[in-house]
Formats: C-alpha cells, structure tokens, sequence
C-alpha cells in the first residue's frame, strides 16, 4: 500500500510542478532571501569542567529528589501551576532515585492497568457489534479483546504481584516539581537508542558517552530509534484518543482516504477507476488561478481578503466529500510554494472527526527545503519526468533568459519532492505508530 500511495504522490507532484512552472512567469523577480546570523554561545569559565549533557528529562522534587526520564505530556513548569506532567521512567532507577515516589507510581500504575484493560475491553465489545465491520477491522478487533481479556484476567488472579514491565509511567503536577530540565530531542532519541541496546545507566551518563558507546555497536544516532511503548504498562485513553487511534487503524486497514493541493484547491489522490491515473487538468487549473490571485492580493495592500477557513483549519474544504463517502477520517497534504523561489514547503496532515469536538487535526508535519540545498542528482530526476518536461520546454521557448528561469524552476521542483519525500516518511512513522495495538503507544 505504501509503494502504491507513492506512485499516486509521484503523479500529483509532476503535474503540480508543471504548472507551476507557467506560474513563474508570472511573478516578480525574486527577493533576496537575508539569514540570520546566530550567536555564539557562552564560552566556559575558565578552570571549570564542562557540565554534563544528559539525554533525558530531569523533574527535581521539593524534597529534593530527582526523576529521570521522559516527558510524553506537559511541557513546561509554571510555579503553582495545576499542570500535569506524564513521564515514562525506568522502574528501576526510579526505585533507587526516589523510593518513596516509586512506592506511590507502583500502586496507581496497577490500578491504571485494570481500568485501562476494562475498559479497552468494553469499547472493543461495542466496535464488534456493529454489522458494518469489515474483516480486516474485525479480526483486529478479536485480537485485541482476546489480548485485553487475558491482561485482566493475569491482574485479577495476582491481586498483589506488582507490574513488571521495564518502564513505568510517573504523573505529577507542576506544583510538585521545584525544577525541570528538559533534553533537547536529538538527546532524547540518543537515550531511546541507548534503552534499546541495554546500555547501562542511560539516565545519569553524558550524551557524548552513550554516542560513543552507541557508535562503538554500529548504531547510526540520527535513524529514528525503536519503539519502545511495549515495555510500558497501558493507560486509560479519552474518548478523543480512543477515537483518533480508531481512525489510524481504519484509515490503515480499510484503504486511505488521501487529498493534495495548494491555494485552497484541493483534489482526491486515485480517485479515478483502477489503473487510471487522475485527471489532473481542470484541477489545476484551479490550483493555479487560486495560486495567482493569492500571490496578486498579497502584492496589492488594497485587495480585500476572502474569508476562508482559519489557519488551523484549512482542510475544511475536503470535509464535505469525505461526509459523502461516508469516512472519518482523512489525509491532507498542501504545497506552499515561495513566491521568491528560494524554499519550497509541504505539510501533511491527518484529521479525524472526534466526539464533541467534530474534525480535527490528529497529527500534522511540517517540511521546507531550499533550493540551494538540493542535490544535482535530485535536480536531474525531476527534468527527466515527461510532464516537467513538457512545461519546461514551454518556458524555454521564450528565447532569450530562459535557460535561468528553467533552472531556478528545476531547482524548486526538487525541493518540492525532497521536502514531499520528508512528509511522506514522517506520516508512514506514524501511521504504522499506531495502527499496531490499541492499547498504547500514548496518543
């Protein structure tokens, strides 16, 4: 299916660029793009050691003691501050950091696990009732309440053996914690890396010796690292959650619903018959005229503004033909080019119908890449697509000053598909995240 959804995106995207390149013409010269210099930072003090860079998130207590992990929810501490904080920890150093703690996570996670079991139990007896379900759905769905009924079972036979999984979930509240540090996310997948190879001490060591160590085993850092939430015990999800990991599971089993576009024009991705590809020209058409009349309006400070959908919810104009073809849930991806031709953007979204809150932004991506920064290779692969060509030898046929426009159009091309690629990975992560069980990981 993913090899399928590709071809699909590869297909948009050169009948996209083509126009695209008709529509520079019709911009202005390009503007030159200003980077801000960064600031060096802080050298340290004479004498003094450097300080240590952990990999993970540190939460001081009040008493004084610590909990090393990761924050999955929450972000900052605001003093007296309600705000509630989900960290994952290793059970065993939290037990040695802050005994008293542990003792305290130790009897809420047992009795989470059982309201979590129960009521993923309930909810699946409710999916399973529906004469709708398809196959694919259904035999999922037995899975996991065969998987739920035997978890209880297992808790409600050991009334008091204590959980055993690896990791353990600790929740607080901001006023609780008198200080957290935060890891920067680069550090955060270095430890992930370093709980999946058995490292020892991975809380307590400095990043640049779980790197070593970590590239001594042939472990490339910067590849996203395994997924870990098996060895963590299940907690309860809101019916927003319960719904949103539904609609991953569908959308993955039941065949994607898949939207592109630009400017506010969107079409369906394979929405014609099998083995045909998409009519892509009065679509672009569209697309185009709403690209020129955006760019237009923006250069004219006079022009008044049309009143389209917010910001965050520009993926209101598909909601409506995925209503009729009776889905809730949907992927959406817009190119945004830059007007000056220097980067080019495309952000990926899945949205989902939730309860009480209507549709919804599940999970969105954001990816630009400048031209200067595309490969040669990249570049080339693009002038080679018939349809590219085809526009290309349009442009180029305005004689003298073309050949620049053609490169600076081949360039943008690319990194439109670079930046494509980027997206696409990021929401395949993340579709096969959750789609495997439907107890966790955490949405």
């Amino acid at each position: 299916m993913t090899q399928h959804v590709r071809f699909r995106h590869h297909q948009f995207f050169a009948s996209f660029f083509a126009g695209l390149v008709m529509l520079t013409l019709l911009v202005a010269s390009p503007i030159p793009a200003h980077a801000q210099a960064r600031r060096p930072g802080p050298k340290p003090a004479a004498g003094k050691p450097a300080s240590k860079t952990l990999c993970v998130d540190v939460a001081t207590f009040r008493q004084g003691k610590p909990a090393r992990g990761l924050i999955v929810y929450g972000s900052a501490v605001t003093k007296g501050a309600d705000q509630t904080l989900l960290m994952a920890v290793e059970r065993e150093q939290l037990r040695t950091d802050n005994p008293t703690l542990f003792e305290r996570a130790a009897k809420s996670e047992r009795e989470q696990a059982i309201s979590a079991w129960g009521e993923l139990e309930t909810r699946l007896l409710v999916e399973l009732k529906s004469d709708e379900l398809e196959l694919p759905l259904k035999a999922l769905y037995e899975q996991e309440l065969a998987r739920a009924t035997a978890a209880l079972a297992d808790l409600r036979d050991r009334p008091d053996a204590p959980l055993d999984s690896r990791f353990m979930w600790l929740s607080f509240t901001a006023k609780e914690c008198s200080q957290l540090q935060r890891a920067a996310p680069e550090a955060q997948r270095v430890a992930v890396w370093a709980w999946s190879e058995r490292l020892s001490q991975v809380t307590t060591r400095d990043r640049a010796d779980l790197e070593a160590e970590l590239v001594a085993a042939n472990i490339d850092t910067q590849l996203k690292p395994p997924d870990l939430s098996k060895e963590l015990p299940p907690r309860r999800q809101t019916d927003q959650q319960w719904a949103s990991r539904l609609a991953v599971v569908r959308y993955t089993l039941q065949g994607g619903l898949d939207f592109q576009g630009s400017a506010g024009a969107f079409f369906r991705v394979g929405a014609g018959q099998a083995g045909q590809g998409v009519d892509v020209a009065p679509l672009l058409e569209k697309m185009m005229s709403g690209q020129l009349n955006t760019l237009l309006k923006e250069l004219d400070p006079t022009a008044q503004r049309p009143n389209g959908p917010a910001a965050d919810q520009w993926f209101q104009p598909m909601v409506s033909e995925v209503e009729t073809l009776g889905r809730r849930e949907f992927r959406a991806t817009r190119l945004d080019p830059d007007p000056t031709g220097q980067a080019a953007s495309v952000e990926t979204a899945f949205i989902a119908k939730l309860p009480e809150k209507g549709w919804q932004i599940v999970w969105q991506f954001r990816e630009t890449r400048r031209t200067s920064d595309v490969a040669a290779e990249a570049q080339q692969q693009i002038s080679q697509d018939s349809q590219v060509q085809a526009a290309l030898g349009l442009l180029s046929a305005l004689g003298a000053g073309a050949e620049a426009e053609v490169k600076k159009a081949v360039r943008f091309g690319a990194a439109t598909m670079s930046a494509q690629k980027a997206a696409d990975r990021a929401f395949f992560e993340f579709r096969d995240r959750y789609a495997q069980r439907l107890d966790g990981p955490p949405f």
